[in-house]
């Protein structure tokens, strides 16, 4: 609950992506809370790749992305889980979540990527990411460990306070 309110969470939700000729193409959308899509990033070991005549017919591409900026592998566009649901986003008005383990940070630096190649910074702004080990640190015991059973992320624990970095504060020069 936040205050009164009651959160509804979906998984597996269609993103409905318009294309250029008036179709659609549905994508899913790992999980939709109220006013976000999420892509949760468990065990995949990137965001895929997709041939040009693909990306390129989804209907505002270009007036969304920069598009002659987004990541390629060869030919293709690389991310493309991410351009869809970006576009899916910016479609529907929502906001977009990255849930990924904090090991993986070729993951966020793939994501952030395509996020820095949205032409509206008030879209790049709705974008980012929120770590599994986050999602641990404040969940309840049960799912906890269902977390660190199935997917193997557990809590990681801060840095040590390190009383040679705050040398002036304890006196030390």
């Amino acid at each position: 609950m936040l205050g009164n309110d009651m959160v509804t969470i979906a998984f597996g939700v269609p993103g409905v992506v318009r294309i250029d000729n008036g179709q659609t193409d549905t994508t899913e959308i790992d999980m939709a809370l109220p006013g976000v899509f999420c892509e949760a990033k468990l065990t995949e070991a990137d965001f895929t790749h997709k041939r040009p005549e693909v990306v390129e017919s989804y209907d505002g591409l270009q007036e969304t992305f920069h598009s002659e900026a987004l990541p390629r592998v060869g030919s293709d566009y690389h991310n493309y889980q991410i351009i869809r649901n970006l576009l899916a986003a910016k479609q529907h008005n929502r906001d977009h979540i990255l849930f990924c383990d904090e090991r993986r940070p070729d993951l966020v630096r793939r994501y952030m990527t395509t996020v820095s190649c949205l032409r509206n910074i008030e879209d790049r702004m709705r974008c980012r990411v929120i770590f599994w080990q986050e999602v641990v640190a404040a969940c309840g015991e049960s799912l906890r460990r269902w977390i660190e059973e199935k997917c193997g992320i557990w809590q990681q624990s801060p840095a040590p306070y390190s009383s040679r970095a705050a040398g002036s504060e304890s006196g030390e020069a």
